[in-house]
């Protein structure tokens, strides 16, 4: 029971951090880019590229932090609940 725990332990953690990453990038592209109205109209070719690369590391992101909670996390939860059921 305590590697189950663990392991859903590790998995809370693993999100949390991902979530703080993603978080951090939207911070940094938001910034880096600016958010005003003008920004698309005049954005300079460089800057365009690393807003692309922001876009493609914010996207990784979100698509890792969503695996990284569902199966994994249901799957756990489910053996931890029909363990703690059997007599």
């Amino acid at each position: 029971m305590t590697a189950i725990e663990d392991a859903l332990q590790a998995g809370v953690r693993e999100r949390a951090g991902l979530g703080r990453r993603v978080d951090d990038v939207l911070a940094r592209a938001a910034v880096a880019l600016g958010n005003g109205d003008d920004e698309y109209l005049h954005r300079e070719p460089r800057d365009s590229h690393h807003h692309d690369l922001f876009d493609v590391e914010i996207v990784c992101g979100q698509k890792r932090l969503q695996r990284a909670g569902d199966s994994r996390t249901i799957g756990l939860s489910l053996i931890r609940a029909s363990t703690s059921r059997a007599p």
